[in-house]
């Protein structure tokens, strides 16, 4: 059976969901909240642009860091001690500074190169 190539690359990180100013003293506590702390599943957050390619095709799929641990949680279940990576660690508290985002999007890209690369 041949080999097919298969890889995957963030290529880019995006904030989404900016919290609304509606000038309501409340509101604005409630969204910096939402928006710093990832046990709360709303408010800002940021989504990871991945490229993957498989032979001649390719994709761009959008997730959020939770999904990578999602899959990643799931791989270990399967593959134990046999997983090649391990995955960044999960922070409770969001940080959307351009420096640490850029820290991230390279983990990322190292967990991902060395799940592609190993079969």
């Amino acid at each position: 059976r041949p080999s097919t190539s298969f890889s995957a690359a963030v290529e880019r990180v995006e904030i989404v969901e900016r919290p609304v100013d509606n000038g309501s003293f409340l509101d604005k506590g409630l969204n910096l909240l939402k928006s710093r702390i990832s046990l709360i599943g709303e408010g800002q957050h940021a989504v990871f642009h991945v490229r993957v390619q498989t032979g001649d095709r390719n994709y761009v799929v959008v997730k959020r860091f939770s999904e990578f641990s999602m899959m990643h949680d799931q791989l270990t279940q399967i593959y134990g001690a046999n997983l090649p990576a391990d995955l960044p660690a999960k922070t409770i508290i969001r940080h959307f500074d351009a420096g640490q985002l850029d820290d991230r999007k390279n983990a990322l890209n190292a967990y991902l190169k060395e799940m592609c690369t190993r079969r």
